[in-house]
Parts: structure tokens; C-alpha cells; sequence
């Protein structure tokens, strides 16, 4: 019936014939006893453009139940090439954000159930029902869509055509790598001669990366695009990763990897350096860890010689002499930066000075102070700042400025969305975010509002919710 309403939903001027037509198949489907579900779906499949068909099929890689990120979606199939850059009205939108467009018809079509949506009411994560799931599967096998030789458990993490084929079983290792593993099946997928042609290779969550031949031998695959090596054991980038001149995303995030590469490296393409690590404090707010895991890695060498780098982040300034954090400046087509201040050497200020050129791109900024000092007394605190956060600045994540934010944010109009944490803030602080007109969602983290015992306990509610 959902599924209906959405089909519904996406032609809203059908002529009264064209309903008498549907409400007749459907009895027709009851009358034979066929499956009326089926048949809702192969209307909102042919009624789907056949630009967003592939991009449909596509989730059928994933296993039953996965929960699928948007952003990591979009990029994949960028990298895939189902999406490219496109120019509307003079402005040229990125291939992601054209990704996430194409998300969008794919939920009004009711093929996808999200499960999070952002303050902007983009959706930021989702399922495919299982009736969706069993017809698109069998709409792709139909079409030959997915590689029957392929291993199924492998699917989601290879392209989706790699033509590397079936491969032989693999038993445990030393390290308890478990047989059947993409590590343990990595030397077979090394020798096959299109392994130097994969465009994705997704190792989200695997183990059994710490080994430098791994890592040497993923190194090889000349036209990869896409690599994700979040949250696995991998400690350290071989420098071989300098050969990836194709790669557009690299993700290490939740890893102990400390930084790209001990010299300059050059990625000519990559468009999107994922890295940081997250914790859970006692609150249960999201907070960047004090721990050995890096909070963020070193500012890459040669960062400025990356010219189509969208997104940076997290990274690590520890001078600012140092040619890392000017480097920012020049990366013209920044969308996205996340930094963290490691030292009293470098400055708010010195870092806002070098983002004031990024106006025609820049839209979420992300900044930690690595060791703050708690203020004792709150009303007293005052800040010689000389530069305010810029006005482009749509979306904004502070953590462990002590400073009054009245004096960074004051008629910062353009404001979206604001994430706090460890900011201590005072309540003409608070009071100051109540006249950003803009502004949709408010986040207030771990020890971002201590005003006050009972003024700080009424705003905590607030933590994770939008305005």
C-alpha cells in the first residue's frame, strides 16, 4: 500500500481512466491469485527514468538488512560510473551531491525505507524493504546485472563488474583471519589479471589488513577510485599508495593509521581523505578520543598540490608557520574540512585567516581545539579574536572552543546547522544561536552548555534533536 501511495505520489495529474486501469490489474492480481505487491513494484520500476535504474540495481549487492550510508552510496556509484559532475544554472553541483538526488527518487518511487534523516531532511541512512529487495534482485539477475561467478559475500565489497570470477576456499591464518574472508581471499584476488582494474574496494569493518603485502598488493589496482579502509586493523599506508593516481576517496577513519604517507604524496584525483576517530563519552555524546587512536591525522604533504580535494577531513595542524595550514587556502575546491588544533602554536585566528579565500566552495567546517582549557569562570572568559567563522559557512561542528561564540557567530545568518561539544558555553551563548534565521538543527554534546545545574540539565534534552 506504501508503495502504491508513492506511485501515486509521483504522477499527481492521472486522468481517471489511467486509476480504472490500475484499480483492474489489481483485481485481475486478486482474481488469480498473483502477487499484488509485484506488481505495484513493476509499475514504480517502468515508471522509474532509466538513469536511475542501474543506480536501483545497484543496492542489490548489499546483504539482506544492511543498513547503507547515503554518503558512502554516492560515492560508490560515482566511482562506478553511474553519476557524473553536473552543471545546472551555472553552478557546478558535485557528483555526489547528484548522487544523493538520485537517492531522493529512489525514496519518492518507495523503493528505499530510511532510517535517519538529517536536519536538512536529507537521509542520511536506509534499508531496502524485502519485498523491494527480492524484486530488484530478480530484475538484476534478469539483466545479468550482478556477476553470478562472483562470490555473494564478497559482492559488496569488489566493483560490481569486476569479472574477477569464482575463487578457491581459503583456510584460517595464524592471525584468525576466518576462511572465506576478503583477507584470507586476498592473494586469489591478487593474481587474477583484473584486479589492477577494480574501481571500488570496500573494506569497511574487515580484519586481517595489518599486514604490509596486503596493503602492497591493493596498491596495484592502477584504475581503483574508491577505497575504504575504515575501521579495520590497518595501522599504516605502505608508500606505494602514491601509485593510486585514480583514487577519488580514501577513508581510514577509525583506524590507528597516523598519516597518509611519511613523505609528499601527490593523488591527483582524490576528491574526498576521510580519517578520525570517534568514542562515546559517559552521555552517550559522540566526542573525538583522548586515547592512542589519532584524533585526526597529519596534514598530508603536498595537500596543495591536490586540486580537486572536496572534503578534508579530520587533519591535524601542530605550527602555524607551518605550510600545511596554508595549503588550505588553495585547495579551491574544498567543500567540506574538518581540523584539529594540536598546539598552542597554532591559532583560531591563523586558521580562519586561510579559509576566508575558500567562499566560492566551502559549506560545513569542523574544528577541535586538541587541548583546551576548561574555563574557571565563565562570565570572566573573554577572546581577542580578530576573525569571525565566514559567512559561507552553512554547517558547523565546534569542539573544546572555550571562547563566547557570540563573538564567531554573531549575524552569521547563512547557519544551517551547529554541532557543540566541550565548549562550556554560557547562556548569552545560547541565547545568541535563537537569532540565526537559518538555522534547522542544534546538536549540544558532551560538556557544550554548563551555565548553570538546571538551566544545563533542560538544554541537555536538546542533545541529538533538531531545533
Amino acid at each position: 500500500m506504501r508503495t502504491l501511495l508513492h506511485l501515486l505520489y509521483t504522477n499527481p495529474n492521472m486522468k481517471e481512466e489511467e486509476m480504472m486501469e490500475y484499480g483492474n490489474a489489481l483485481s485481475e492480481c486478486k482474481r488469480l491469485k498473483r502477487s499484488i505487491s509485484k506488481q505495484v513494484l513493476m509499475w514504480c520500476y517502468n515508471e522509474l527514468p532509466s538513469k536511475y535504474r542501474s543506480c536501483l540495481l545497484y543496492l542489490t549487492i548489499f546483504p539482506k538488512g544492511h543498513i547503507i550510508r547515503t554518503t558512502n552510496l554516492a560515492r560508490r556509484w560515482v566511482a562506478e560510473g553511474f553519476i557524473a559532475a553536473s552543471t545546472t544554472d551555472d553552478e557546478i553541483q558535485s557528483a555526489t551531491d547528484e548522487a544523493e538526488r538520485y537517492l531522493d527518487v529512489l525514496f519518492i518511487r518507495g523503493f528505499v525505507s530510511p532510517l535517519a534523516i538529517s536536519a536538512a531532511g536529507n537521509i542520511k541512512s536506509f534499508t531496502v524493504h524485502q519485498q523491494a529487495r527480492e524484486f530488484i534482485t530478480r530484475m538484476a539477475r534478469d539483466v545479468s546485472f550482478v556477476e553470478t561467478t562472483q562470490p555473494s559475500d564478497l559482492t559488496h565489497q569488489l566493483s560490481i563488474h569486476s569479472r574477477i570470477g569464482s575463487l578457491p576456499k581459503s583456510p584460517s591464518d595464524s592471525n584468525g583471519v576466518s576462511k572465506g574472508s576478503i583477507a584470507a581471499s586476498l592473494p586469489s584476488l591478487a593474481a587474477s589479471p583484473q584486479w589492477i582494474l577494480l574501481r571500488v574496494l570496500d573494506l569497511e569493518g574487515c580484519k586481517g589488513f595489518n599486514k604490509k603485502k596486503h596493503l602492497v598488493s591493493i596498491c596495484k589496482i592502477l584504475l581503483l577510485k574508491y577505497l575504504s579502509l575504515r575501521n579495520t586493523d590497518v595501522t599504516e599506508l605502505p608508500k606505494q599508495i602514491k601509485d593510486l593516481h585514480c583514487l577519488e576517496t580514501l577513508d581510514i577513519r577509525e583506524t590507528k593509521v597516523p598519516r597518509l604517507a611519511k613523505k609528499a604524496v601527490v593523488l591527483p584525483q582524490l576528491k574526498h581523505f576521510l580519517a578520525g576517530h570517534k568514542v562515546f563519552g559517559s552521555t552517550g555524546a559522540a566526542r573525538i578520543s583522548e586515547e592512542d587512536t589519532p584524533s585526526a591525522v597529519e596534514m598530508p604533504l603536498g595537500i596543495q598540490r591536490m586540486k580537486n580535494m572536496e572534503i578534508l577531513s579530520h587533519v591535524q595542524v601542530s605550527n602555524s608557520n607551518d605550510s600545511a595550514l596554508s595549503a588550505i587556502s588553495q585547495l579551491q575546491k574544498l567543500r567540506k574540512l574538518g581540523v584539529a588544533l594540536h598546539s598552542e602554536d597554532v591559532k583560531l585566528d591563523d586558521l580562519l585567516h586561510q579559509i576566508e579565500s575558500l567562499n566560492a566552495c566551502l559549506r560545513s567546517l569542523s574544528i577541535r581545539i586538541q587541548n583546551p582549557v576548561v574555563p574557571e569562570n565563565q562570565g570572566a572568559r573573554k577572546t581577542n579574536a580578530s576573525h569571525q567563522f565566514p559567512n559561507f559557512i552553512e554547517r558547523l561542528n565546534i569542539c573544546a572552543i572555550t571562547g563566547p561564540l557570540v563573538c564567531y557567530i554573531n549575524e552569521h545568518h547563512q547557519l544551517v546547522k551547529i554541532t557543540l561539544s566541550e565548549t562550556f558555553l554560557g547562556e548569552e551563548d545560547i541565547r545568541i544561536h535563537g537569532k540565526l534565521s537559518k538555522l534547522r538543527g542544534l546538536r549540544l554534546l558532551h560538556n557544550s552548555y554548563t551555565a548553570g545545574s538546571r538551566e544545563a540539565s533542560s538544554v541537555s534534552g536538546l542533545e541529538n534533536s533538531n531545533i
